[in-house]
């Protein structure tokens, strides 16, 4: 095969493969843990006030259920305010489940975000070597 057809390979020198310093590959995994870690308990702690707001409505609405109706209307106003309970229950039980979904994927994305940075970080050298190589 001719050389000029042979497609010219780069390679970054074995130097900037490796942590020169190992001391600064130690500080930017601590960093990216700590990072990580910060966003988890901000995260779990938003999760427990959702879940503590939701135990409480449930509690609402379980001591609401056991009480009962006026009898000052008919039968079927009794059960449309039934029905309007149920509904504003059900909607409120939806709007949690949207916040908590939100909450997990927003972490979620954040976290791929502190990687994608540590991992950019930690191949700078790399891309500086094979930059300056080519």
């Amino acid at each position: 095969m001719p050389a000029a057809s042979q497609a010219k390979a780069t390679t970054a020198p074995v130097d900037a493969l490796f942590a020169s310093n190992l001391n600064d590959a130690q500080a930017r995994a601590a960093r990216l843990f700590t990072r990580t870690n910060e966003l988890m308990i901000d995260m779990a702690r938003s999760l427990w006030e959702s879940q503590a707001e939701l135990l409480q409505f449930e509690a609402e609405q379980a001591a609401r259920a056991m009480t009962p109706p006026a009898m000052s209307g008919g039968p079927g106003e009794t059960l449309a305010a039934y029905g309007q309970q149920w509904h504003d229950g059900s909607e409120r039980l939806l709007s949690h489940m949207r916040r908590v979904n939100d909450l997990v994927r927003d972490y979620s994305w954040q976290v791929m975000d502190i990687y994608a940075d540590g991992l950019s970080e930690a191949t700078k050298p790399v891309q500086d070597a094979l930059r300056h190589g080519a």
